[in-house]
């Protein structure tokens, strides 16, 4: 039967059907109905023009059935209550005048249930397995609800304690916040024991010592409970820490129980700074050889007794260049934090024996000549003499030529140098010149396994390579070098001596244990480690392809997407009664003003 673009057919004992005269190059939706059987369907299915037939074999499943009662505690059948049914389909019945419930001509599949009734309490089911041909039994009781309310209140302040999350652990979890009273209520509780715990940014953790304990339609009222403050307390920030001597500075402020803050900003003496001792006068508060800019008190917007607050703070005035430390106190707890005020700017780049410094105006980005440089060990002097300190003449290391640059000899094995270049003009800036640890290397280990990836009781071959460091990368002939191989808990399964051959390298293999993870192999000699990783993982065939595709490229914004996920077996046969999941993705398009669309 049927026209254009429209077949149906009926088939016969031997399950043969056919559909003749179809107009090929069109897009067909392909369904089978069949009583106590699931319905099949082929979505977008067409005929290629070249194809005169095709034969195709349609498994049909039977379906499946969840019945069962709806009743109260007491035995009695509860008449209306609403039942959903989520998985493969989504359905919605109500229960019967004698609480009975039926949902038929299910996909064999496992789903999840809710019952709701305006009077009982819902309750909820997942996993609920359903086999073709068969009923799957489900009786269900419902209970009048139960609640649990009081109040809470701050031990500390003697008040409400309001915006409080209150949960009740139990039979049935169920969470509430205070309300401006400190009140709270806890209802739709199924009889059981409940443990209360209340939580906030602010507050203690609380935990009640003992449960309570609530039966059916049981209001439990009147409850009193005390949480403890946290501590008051404060941090400070700059969003950045070299300012020009025209920018606007900010301090970024998160407080809690604070409701003012008392600033002051204190200038660095060139010499303290030259003498490394600053970092130490800072840690320990003392700014007593400082020269104290500004002092004010901020108070804090938008306070609240036991929320953090988040807050920035201005400073309006201009500060003349130098360094500078911020101090921040509330009688009780206190911070710092240092910045610059400057136009200069240094580059560090350091090698055995040498640092290398460039100097570069902040704002025109020209290269600075006659720039003072001093080179620091990061140690810093123990002389605690601050007069003789402050008042000691200035002797820098060098000067930069007319490309800002300076080459210094870094004397001894400090690991660590500052280097502080001032300006004619008075600009400082300040910086640090760590020794990277690959500069004390001299060899260089490359490490290789014979593939990435292993499974379970097989062989690993590894090879390493190791190299003189250098521009020619000659091979290290004779050394002897650590070799250890780490499982996946980063215990050792694998540690030998080995030592290299003419061309530089060495070679070893290992009988991979049971365990299942990421290995990794570190080649050592001296202070120079190659490191390689490969993975250890269990085979396992693919059973099946997965393919999504939609009915057209693209769509118009309000227009509805339809999906087609089909599953195949690699031999060919249809993937079927498989549970799917699936998530969609949005991938924002940045448009710039030349696009042409």
């Amino acid at each position: 039967e049927g026209g254009t673009g429209y077949y149906k057919c009926v088939t016969g004992r031997n399950g043969m059907f056919e559909f003749s005269n179809i107009q090929a190059g069109l897009r067909y939706d392909l369904e089978i109905y069949k009583e106590g059987y699931c319905e099949y369907s082929m979505r977008y299915w067409q005929l290629p023009p070249y194809q005169k037939e095709i034969k195709l074999v349609l498994p049909l499943v039977k379906s499946g059935t969840i019945s069962g009662t709806i009743s109260a505690s007491d035995g009695s059948p509860i008449e209306g209550a609403r039942i959903e049914l989520e998985g493969n389909v989504r359905k919605t019945t109500f229960s019967a005048k004698d609480g009975s419930y039926s949902f038929s001509d299910l996909i064999p599949a496992r789903y999840s249930m809710r019952v709701d009734h305006s009077k009982y309490s819902y309750e909820t089911f997942q996993e609920i397995e359903v086999a073709p041909g068969k009923i799957t039994k489900l009786d269900v009781t419902l209970v009048l609800p139960s609640s649990i309310s009081g109040k809470l209140t701050l031990r500390t302040l003697n008040e409400p304690a309001r915006g409080i999350t209150v949960t009740a652990r139990g039979p049935r979890p169920m969470t509430a916040v205070t309300a401006y009273d400190g009140s709270f209520y806890l209802g739709d509780l199924k009889p059981g024991k409940y443990q209360i715990e209340c939580t906030a940014e602010g507050i203690l953790p609380y935990i009640s010592d003992k449960p309570i304990e609530i039966g059916e339609n049981q209001n439990v009222e009147q409850i009193s409970i005390s949480v403890d403050l946290k501590a008051p307390e404060f941090h400070i920030s700059m969003y950045r820490h070299t300012f020009l001597p025209e920018d606007k500075i900010s301090i970024e402020l998160r407080s809690f129980r604070i409701a003012r803050i008392n600033f002051a900003v204190y200038k660095i003496p060139v010499n303290l700074i030259l003498g490394n001792l600053w970092q130490r006068k800072i840690s320990t508060g003392d700014f007593r050889e400082f020269e104290k800019i500004k002092e004010w008190t901020y108070e804090v917007k938008d306070f609240h007794p036991y929320r953090w607050i988040y807050n920035t703070a201005n400073i309006a005035e201009r500060f003349p260049e130098g360094v500078y430390v911020l101090n921040a106190a509330d009688g009780q707890n206190s911070f710092q934090d240092v910045f610059y005020v400057t136009q200069l700017g240094i580059l560090c780049k350091r090698d055995i024996g040498k640092i290398a410094v460039y100097a570069t105006h902040l704002k025109d980005n020209e290269p600075l000549e006659n720039v003072d440089v001093y080179l620091l060990p990061a140690t810093g002097q123990t002389d605690e003499n601050w007069n003789k300190i402050l008042n000691a003449p200035l002797h820098p290391s060098g000067k930069t030529d007319a490309n800002g640059l300076i080459v210094l000899k870094s004397p001894g094995t400090e690991d660590n140098y500052s280097v502080v270049a001032i300006d004619p003009r008075g600009s400082i800036a300040v910086a640090s010149s760590p020794l990277a640890a690959a500069a004390y290397q001299d060899k260089k280990i490359f490490v290789y396994t014979d593939r990435p990836v292993y499974r379970p009781g097989q062989t690993v071959y590894f090879k390493a390579i190791v190299r003189n460091a250098g521009q020619e990368m000659t091979p290290a002939v004779k050394e002897n070098v650590s070799a250890v191989i780490y499982d996946p808990t980063n215990a050792k399964v694998y540690e030998k001596a080995l030592t290299t051959n003419e061309l530089g390298s060495i070679n070893d293999k290992l009988a991979l244990p049971d365990s299942v993870g990421t290995f990794i192999i570190k080649v050592a000699y001296g202070r120079t480690t190659g490191i390689a990783h490969f993975f250890v993982e269990e085979y396992r065939k693919p059973e099946f392809k997965v393919k999504v595709s939609t009915d057209k490229p693209f769509y118009v914004s309000g227009e509805t997407i339809k999906f087609l996920v089909s599953a195949e077996c690699y031999f060919g046969a249809p993937v079927i009664n498989s549970k799917v999941s699936y998530r969609i993705y949005e991938t924002k398009i940045n448009v710039n003003e030349e696009a042409t669309w």
